[in-house]
């Protein structure tokens, strides 16, 4: 995969040679070439700010840059005018490697009661500026008193508008840019127009791309694990082999429940990557609990304790954001039974099981290893509630006989969390001839 390097500057080196006697042949062309621009077709220009104002606020000073650019705008529907970040130090290198035609450079100069502008419009594809002009007047809090003062410079830049539109539609040039992965994968952010391209059955796609230009994807598929990268596009066309591993449609969790109980767990996606089911052992015989140190009547309890109790899970789930994501939320929902083990095996007598709601998020799900962070209240069924709840280390409530004449009640402990890892194994890729 190409990346930017300083490589790609040479490439401009070469293009300088086209002096401005290449960007003024567009000029000569027929009525018929403006009628020809494509539809939905922008030309980027950035602009840079060079502010050495006494006595104008920021606020002020953008007020003026506002205005100016506004006014330039007005001059072509295809020009799309973008600030230079602060940080680049190069505007003719950052113009061509963001597929800019060009840029223009905005000096402000003296004070409020008369200021001057200076303004630049450069091409990439050219040494000299294709407008050089310095306009001076008062600062006027009246937006409109502006259009007056850049008038001037308005006129001027709607003849070179109308150049660097011409120039831009003649030297618009493509080159090929074939991708090859795994069949069925989309790739996302190269067309604009399009929401993707897919990769076809024998593994590649083709697309025919403006240039230069560097190009960002995020290649996504069912079952595959997201790949992203940047291209840059030049006069030869160029290849992409998408580095891609498969998705399991099974996975494990490790967690601890209640910030303190091992947990282990098995699942599956039977259908898509949305709906899963999974089975879940969470066991009480080791726990780490240094809260509860102290005594617990006439016995002491130490930073480990321990009971004979395993309960087991069954959830059936959705996660609630695509696949591609970095973060998934997810709610689940199913029933569990509690064994207790040790000198009597079987079930629990105060509360057999019930029904446990998780709801978290999945955190770092492009990898085969993720965080997963968990809340999951439990609704007890009990048939002694009151000495149930007191088994609590934490408030817990009662719901009174709510089977009616069963005798059962309900215990709801809603404070219940768990923090782990999921582990989503990445399946080899056998070589299909890429």
């Amino acid at each position: 995969m190409m990346v930017r390097s300083a490589a790609r500057f040479e490439i401009l080196a070469v293009l300088l040679l086209l002096t401005v006697t290449g960007t003024l042949s567009a000029q000569n062309q027929s009525p018929d070439a403006a009628a020809q621009i494509p539809d939905n077709f922008i030309v980027t220009l950035f602009y840079d700010v060079r502010d050495e104002t006494d006595g104008l606020t920021g606020a002020e000073v953008g007020a003026l840059v506002d205005t100016l650019i506004a006014s330039l705008a007005r001059q072509r529907d295809e020009l799309v005018f973008l600030r230079v970040p602060d940080d680049v130090a190069d505007n003719r290198r950052f113009s061509f490697e963001e597929g800019a035609f060009g840029w223009i450079e905005i000096d402000l100069r003296g004070e409020r009661e008369l200021f001057s502008a200076g303004i630049r419009v450069y091409s990439v594809l050219a040494a000299e500026p294709l407008l050089d002009q310095r306009v001076e007047g008062p600062f006027d809090e009246r937006l409109r008193i502006f259009r007056i003062i850049w008038n001037p410079v308005a006129e001027r830049f709607a003849a070179v508008a109308e150049e660097i539109v011409a120039t831009a539609v003649a030297e618009r040039r493509t080159s090929t840019l074939t991708i090859t992965g795994l069949p069925g994968t989309r790739i996302h952010g190269i067309e604009q127009e399009q929401q993707s391209v897919r990769v076809g059955e024998d593994g590649t796609a083709e697309l025919e791309l403006l240039i230069p230009f560097a190009y960002e994807y995020d290649a996504r598929g069912r079952f595959i694990y997201p790949a992203d990268g940047e291209v840059f596009l030049g006069e030869t066309d160029v290849r992409v082999d998408l580095s891609q591993r498969r998705k399991a449609r099974y996975f494990f969790d490790g967690a601890l429940s209640e910030l303190a109980y091992p947990e282990f767990a098995a699942g599956i996606y039977p259908f898509g990557e949305t709906l899963y089911a999974q089975l879940a052992l969470e066991s009480y015989i080791v726990g780490f609990v240094p809260i509860a140190t102290g005594t617990d009547g006439d016995e002491e309890r130490g930073v480990f304790v321990s009971e004979p109790l395993t309960n087991v899970h069954l959830q059936f789930g959705a996660m609630l954001r695509r696949p591609h994501r970095q973060t998934r939320p997810f709610a689940s929902i199913g029933p569990f039974l509690r064994f207790v083990h040790g000198p009597y095996w079987g079930p629990e007598s105060q509360s057999p099981g019930g029904i446990n709601l998780r709801a978290g998020a999945e955190v770092g799900s492009r990898s085969p290893w993720r965080l997963v962070l968990a809340w999951r209240p439990s609704l007890y069924l009990s048939t002694v509630g009151d000495e149930f709840i007191t088994n609590f280390q934490r408030p817990a409530a009662r719901i009174e006989s709510f089977l009616g004449r069963s005798g059962l009640s309900a215990v709801i402990d809603p404070f219940s969390i768990s923090v782990g890892v999921r582990f989503q194994p990445a399946l080899r890729v056998e070589e299909t001839g890429r």
